[in-house]
């Protein structure tokens, strides 16, 4: 089997997700304005590692009544975005024998339904068994990778994202892009 890795934010749509997750959330009462704003300079300042930072905001957004409901929206918002340029690419990379990997560094809550509307995998951060936050971002990508996916039963065919810190993934494939479409 072959996959295919393709980046989620600035490559497959044209923003960062988190960030408009964040306001999707943030906006919604004025508690978690305040609380949202507080992380927000704590993670500004470096005081928080982006892991305890992704953690109280995903966490703090559950809570909402209306998650589930949100969370097909935002992905829907998504979707409607999609490059169809970067489809077209992955598209002229696959054959019946491909899997596509949507790949995030966004909370598993919505990639996943990113990832089944094109029944496609998908990598991105998580809450493991011990409801620790795994950030699958940089080094993360890779060994999620290469935990799920490893060399030894998978040819590593085709990878495409916009941004520089994805290139020590994106040299793992055969044929990469540093997508600069955006």
């Amino acid at each position: 089997m072959k996959i295919n890795v393709i980046d989620l934010d600035h490559t497959l749509i044209p923003y960062d997700s988190f960030k408009k997750y964040i306001l999707y959330f943030m906006f919604s009462d004025i508690l978690r304005f305040v609380k949202f704003s507080f992380w927000t300079l704590l993670n500004y300042l470096g005081i928080f590692k982006k892991e305890t930072f992704y953690t109280k905001i995903i966490m703090c957004s559950r809570k909402d009544a209306k998650y589930k409901k949100k969370m097909i929206q935002h992905a829907e918002e998504a979707i409607n975005k999609f490059n169809v340029n970067v489809l077209e690419i992955v598209k002229s990379n696959t054959d019946n024998d491909t899997i596509n990997i949507l790949c995030s560094a966004s909370p598993a809550d919505y990639v996943s339904i990113i990832a089944k509307k094109l029944s496609w995998q998908y990598l991105s951060s998580y809450f493991d068994d011990s409801s620790k936050f795994i950030y699958v971002k940089g080094f993360g990508k890779i060994s999620e990778l290469e935990r799920i996916y490893p060399k030894n039963k998978y040819y590593y065919n085709f990878s495409i994202s916009d941004n520089p810190e994805d290139l020590d993934l994106l040299k793992k494939f055969n044929t990469y892009i540093l997508y600069k479409g955006y």
